[in-house]
């Protein structure tokens, strides 16, 4: 009997199989190209490679010439950037550089771009703007789009409120404006605004990533004029793989990933057949923003321009494009020392793509140069087993990157001014009636402090997530999830018989946005169901804020109330500590949930109005793939672990992305980032003590992933660029919260991920031996993000005065709710607290006596983002570093 050989399981995790989700929009004008191009080459040239002028000596040497020349036609659109990563090609630089300037300047000033950057208009009898007639193409220029445009030339005044103007009379002030006033004169945009956020009482409005002016004198650095050429020309690989290479110069080399990635999903949807028709509309503008860049480049593309009009056009320059985006690709990784995925991508393109030797050889010159470092790693790995600095399962693959300021993020938001301290109390205390208020701590921080008297035992704070990840452990299509996609609900599996069938017929095209309890999701390939049954008595059901309103009734009465003792969750390695919830005296107070009179809400109306619009009814089984672990199947492919490419956060960033598309929905004039929504503004996002894990497919190819399923175009809309997505995955990874059952308890080994994992792995191997094809899931499947509850800050044993438990327990008998929300967060004192006395949870369980130093630290920065500051953990690193200072002298 043959044989059957297992086919070698996929080394990346699954992408979206999109179609039609991303409108491209039109096509750039001739102007557009023109001056995109115009943008580009000033920093380009900046590196331009002096070429020998000496005439050839003889007729081969002359022969030798043309071939170097016919080569450099052929690399022509990336020449400068490939000569000047040639001279270190075996490993990356490790201090910024920047040779991308003019002579003896720091920038370019407008004269330099001869008069072409975009916003400048010399045409007086100027019809058009941004490719669109200003007074006949009514749908593009909307009232907020007029507002937004004028807002980014600094002159959002120009339209007051009063007297109202139509909107054909604000297009009628639009073009006047772009004719006779002073966009008339040299005028540059703003390009790309930051987050408004005056209700937080920063007020941004007109502040751009980059600056509107009015000022010949005005110098514009590289970064900015590869962006506007972009924001021009966005569909152009070459415009892409420049700022790339900028970024890697100044050792960005997140950002430099985020560009290069960009640049080769253009370059493959050229040379890839099975990937060219699957987006339609993206193929041809990708040829189109190549072929007028040639066009365009003049004489210095003259002899390109005639290649391109030979049997293969723009295909002859794609080989040498694809060649140094892999380069910068490698080595970026290779900086982050990300190995092994390093040495994925490295073995990737060689065997893909003809290369003359001289190119070819520098690919192997590299993979004998890094296998010492991809041993050393290993070792270092190895030897790290058992050990308190083993690597977790989502850490196996990942680099580590040390945060420093991106160029695009401008002054860093201050989290104590005294507006945004008022508006982050209202937020998560106020309304809440809580008997905490957040102020400033040590070093700048925040913390939570007492604004009366609390009692022991007492609740303080109740509060739902402000983002959910549920992984699906079952991903097949007939499986269906076992709980509420909102309150962590057990669902019947009696009530959920045949979706396609039944609800189908219920979710008419124009009740599944509006249905109160059911939506798309349900018919999706990954069925996704939200309870219809009510919370409390009466229909009624949880309140729509994240923090639940604390009201009249006493603990021992509300939902999160038990008269048992309850576990209590931990962050990271989630121990609990055991406490009792009871009434008393001078208690905190909770919803009336039994008071019909009290309007509640379903948890898919909830969901609707907080975090569940773009994403339903969408394809998610790819995402639920990419981050779990999928065993041996029927098909004898072999057994896929995903999870080890770091991508658990994904599901949160899902929704922080589906949130910030909402708000943008809301309010089209006003602009927010995705990392300062209300949810993820408060939170603490970097740390210089520590760095944090960076891994090709977590942060760079997943998150694009999502975002084009959401229908957001990655290469015109850069409110969702690179820095963006690295700033929104700091603050997930070091608030986020796991729920998961098995990570309850005290036994810390029991409970290291690691641990769990062999034990659920083993369980697996169970599963495959009896014919179960399941998927395992991952050590993190169930992570949630409580934003008031990541202001109270990590206190260590007994300096702790609360503590906080799951609302999940069963209810009392005399209970006025039929059921709890099983996700919700409730903290309780432990002991008495004095009104201006900071609490201080503790997050996780810990046996100090038993801790080193070193192990202590590791634990507390891979759990808290950074070293714990409570009195105990001060005085004991402080006596560590003296005891240091003795033994060196």
């Amino acid at each position: 009997m043959a044989t059957i050989t297992p086919i070698r399981a996929p080394v990346w995790p699954p992408k979206p199989d999109l179609s039609n989700e991303v409108e491209w929009g039109p096509l750039p004008t001739r102007d557009e190209y023109t001056q995109a191009y115009r943008c580009w080459q000033c920093p380009n040239d900046a590196m331009r490679v002096s070429e020998p002028a000496n005439p050839p000596q003889s007729e081969a040497e002359g022969a030798d010439i043309v071939r170097l020349k016919e080569r450099k036609t052929m690399e022509i659109l990336a020449y400068n950037v490939y000569k000047s990563l040639e001279p270190a090609l075996l490993e990356p630089h490790t201090e910024p550089i920047d040779i991308q300037k003019p002579h003896g300047a720091d920038g370019w000033r407008f004269p330099s771009i001869n008069n072409e950057i975009p916003g400048n208009n010399n045409d007086l009898n100027k019809t058009e703007l941004e490719g669109h007639n200003i007074l006949q193409d009514k749908k593009y220029w909307t009232i907020p789009r007029i507002q937004a445009y004028l807002e980014s030339q600094g002159h959002g005044a120009l339209i007051p409120k009063k007297p109202y103007h139509t909107a054909q009379q604000r297009r009628e002030i639009l073009q006047e404006y772009v004719n006779s006033g002073p966009s008339a004169k040299i005028n540059t945009p703003g390009l790309y605004p930051r987050s408004n956020l005056g209700s937080w009482g920063l007020p941004r409005e007109n502040q751009f990533i980059i600056p509107p002016s009015h000022d010949e004198t005005r110098l514009y650095n590289a970064f900015e004029l590869y962006t506007w050429a972009i924001h021009l020309s966005p569909y152009n690989p070459t415009y892409w793989l420049s700022r790339a290479h900028l970024f890697y110069q100044l050792c960005h080399f997140d950002l430099a990933l985020g560009d290069a990635y960009r640049a080769w999903y253009l370059i493959e949807m050229l040379v890839n057949a099975t990937e060219r028709n699957k987006q339609p509309g993206l193929y041809p503008r990708i040829w189109d923003a190549i072929a007028r860049h040639i066009e365009y480049g003049g004489e210095v593309y003259r002899d390109a321009g005639q290649k391109m009009r030979k049997e293969n056009g723009i295909n002859y320059f794609v080989p040498h494009v694809r060649r140094t985006i892999h380069h910068i690709i490698s080595l970026s990784l290779f900086a982050l020392r990300a190995w092994e995925e390093f040495e994925e991508m490295d073995k990737h393109l060689p065997a893909r793509l003809l290369q003359v030797d001289e190119y070819k050889a520098v690919f192997e010159r590299r993979r004998d140069h890094w296998q010492r470092y991809v041993a050393h790693a290993k070792d270092e790995r190895e030897n790290k087993e058992g050990s308190y600095e083993e690597l977790w399962k989502h850490e196996e693959r990942m680099g580590t990157i040390h945060p420093r300021p991106y160029p695009q993020a401008g002054p860093a938001i201050d989290r104590t001014d005294e507006g945004f301290l008022r508006r982050l109390n209202e937020m998560l205390f106020d309304e809440n009636e809580s008997p905490l208020i957040i102020d400033e701590g040590q070093g700048g921080g925040l913390r939570v402090i007492a604004k009366e008297p609390i009692a022991e035992d007492q609740i303080i704070f109740v509060e739902e997530p402000s983002a959910r990840s549920h992984l699906r452990r079952y991903v097949e299509a007939d499986n269906f999830p076992s709980t509420c996609e909102n309150c962590k609900f057990p669902l019947a599996a009696e009530d959920w018989q045949d979706p396609v069938g039944f609800w189908k017929e219920q979710l008419n095209e124009d009740g599944r946005r509006t249905h109160k309890d059911l939506c798309a999701c349900v018919v999706a390939n990954m069925p996704l169901f939200f309870c219809s049954r009510p919370s409390g008595n009466n229909g009624a059901h949880e309140p729509t804020s994240s923090s639940t309103r604390l009201g009249k009734r006493t603990a021992g009465q509300m939902a999160g109330a038990s008269t048992g003792r309850i576990s209590k969750a931990a962050k990271g390695n989630a121990g609990q500590r055991r406490g009792t919830a009871t009434s008393g005296s001078n208690s905190a107070r909770v919803a009336d949930d039994g008071n019909p009179d009290i309007p509640r809400s379903t948890c898919l109306q909830k969901a609707r109005q907080k975090y569940h619009r773009h994403v339903c009814g969408k394809n998610w089984r790819w995402l639920h793939i990419a981050m779990g672990r999928i065993p041996q199947a029927a098909d004898h492919t072999e057994a896929v672990n995903h999870e080890r490419h770091g991508t658990f956060l994904s599901l949160l960033l899902r929704e922080v992305f589906d949130m910030t598309l909402m708000k943008r929905d809301a309010s089209p004039g006003k602009h927010r980032l995705a990392h300062e929504i209300n949810p993820m503004i408060p939170l603490q996002s970097e740390s210089s003590e520590f760095p944090f894990p960076f891994g090709w497919s977590a942060n760079i190819v997943v998150p694009f992933g999502i975002l084009q399923e959401l229908g957001v175009n990655i290469f015109k809309d850069l409110e969702f660029d690179t820095w963006v997505i690295q700033t929104v995955l700091r603050k997930l990874l070091i608030n986020k919260v796991p729920w998961d059952e098995q990570r309850r308890g005290t036994d810390d080994p029991v409970n290291h991920p690691t641990t769990t994992y062999r034990k659920r792995a083993a369980q697996s191997s169970e599963e495959e031996a009896s014919g179960q094809q399941t998927t395992e899931g991952a050590n993190l499947e169930n992570l949630y993000i409580h934003t008031g509850f990541s202001m109270f800050n990590h206190g260590c044993s007994d300096h702790a005065n609360a503590y906080w438990f799951w609302d999940d327990q069963p209810l009392p008998e005399n209970s006025v709710r039929d059921r709890r929300v099983r996700n919700r967060i409730v903290v309780k004192s432990r002991v008495a607290i004095d009104e201006g006395s900071e609490v201080r949870l503790n997050y996780y369980p810990e046996d100090r006596d038993r801790m080193s130093d070193g192990e202590l630290v590791n634990k507390q920065r891979r759990i808290l983002g950074r070293t714990c500051d409570c009195p105990e953990c001060d005085k004991r690193m402080r006596g560590h570093e003296s005891e240091e200072g003795d033994e060196e002298s």
